[in-house]
């Protein structure tokens, strides 16, 4: 695409270049051979930057449906990954003395006090729901190769409005996913040491807690409190959602906003490379 913009562009200078020699030669100047000779060799050049600039705008519009067709496929991909990520329940977990204390356990020496650890571990990771699945998803997300994803931005260009075009693309699309993607980088390099070796799942499921804030929503709704009109019509049109009930009988409306974010930016890739306002996945 980036190639036949500019040939694009440079067709229509030269196009307007010698239009406007060709013009004054013809009707400002005496006619001569020369001018003549002259005329002749400028309306050729202009003939033929008229033919390129034909082709080149058809091979752009084709680049340019590929490329967004790629970009909408990057988001679509991109979208199914976070979704596997599973919203971690607020729960009581409890340290090893707690633990020793609540079912009464012996860790007088340290064969018993190496065994009451791993009881206590597996303990907490059986209350948390989709544990081991979630850390999962999160180390698959921090693997994505972000190459091919960076070559889509680097050839995108538009006729009308290119910086504003490319930079509204860079800033919600572009650089919204690669920031995300790099948090759960960081996040992810905490949960491959817990992977690999024995920490404690009480530690990974507060860094999961602290950063799912980044891509759920959460609302706590009180006994009898409804949801209000927005939250129904995303429940209407289909979001995925959950609901997580408390012993008070409150409970928490809980979405994954970074899907619901990326299914909004491929319907906007979409209406731009269909020219379709109305575009709908």
């Amino acid at each position: 695409m980036k190639l036949n913009y500019r040939l694009i562009k440079i067709s229509c200078i030269v196009m307007v270049i010698t239009l406007c020699i060709t013009s004054i030669l013809t009707f400002a100047c005496t006619q001569n051979r020369v001018i003549i000779y002259i005329s002749n060799i400028l309306l050729n050049i202009f003939a033929g930057a008229v033919i390129l600039f034909i082709t080149s705008l058809v091979e752009y519009f084709a680049s340019r449906k590929k490329d967004l067709e790629t970009l909408m496929k990057f988001i679509l991909d991109y979208r199914n990954k976070f979704s596997k990520i599973k919203y971690l329940e607020e729960v009581k977990l409890l340290n090893h003395d707690e633990y020793k204390k609540k079912f009464n356990k012996d860790d007088s020496n340290v064969e018993l006090l190496l065994k009451v650890g791993n009881e206590c571990d597996e303990y907490n990771k059986g209350l948390i729901k989709n544990f081991d699945k979630t850390i999962d998803a999160y180390i698959d997300i921090s693997k994505i190769n972000f190459n091919d994803f960076w070559d889509i931005y680097a050839d995108l260009r538009f006729i009308f409005n290119n910086k504003k075009n490319n930079l509204k693309l860079y800033n919600e699309i572009f650089k919204y996913i690669y920031d995300e993607a790099n948090l759960i980088r960081e996040l992810s390099y905490h949960l491959n040491i817990y992977k690999t070796s024995d920490v404690n799942p009480i530690v990974m499921y507060d860094k999961i807690r602290k950063y799912q804030n980044h891509i759920f929503y959460e609302k706590e709704l009180m006994p009898g409190e409804k949801l209000n009109k927005k939250n129904m019509e995303l429940i209407k049109s289909g979001i995925s959602y959950q609901t997580t009930w408390r012993k008070d009988k409150s409970s928490f409306f809980v979405y994954n906003k970074m899907t619901k974010y990326l299914d909004e930016q491929y319907d906007n890739v979409g209406k731009i490379a269909y020219f379709n306002n109305d575009y709908k996945n």
